[in-house]
């Protein structure tokens, strides 16, 4: 994701909201490259799920 995550975050978004799997794959990120802007949508969308049910344990 890195540099042009920026440009995707909106799909990114998106994603989250519609599948349990992508959720869990947030949890996966790494900032590195990641602007602090677009790492703290991110750290926003982590935690809006982070107590859900919906996300599903590893697979």
């Amino acid at each position: 994701m890195g540099r042009h995550v920026a440009d995707y975050m909106a799909v990114v978004e998106k994603a989250t909201a519609a599948d349990p799997k992508f959720i869990r794959m947030l949890t996966t990120v790494w900032k590195h490259t990641i602007t602090d802007e677009v790492w703290e949508r991110f750290q926003t969308l982590k935690k809006k799920y982070s107590d859900s049910d919906d996300i599903p344990a590893d697979t």
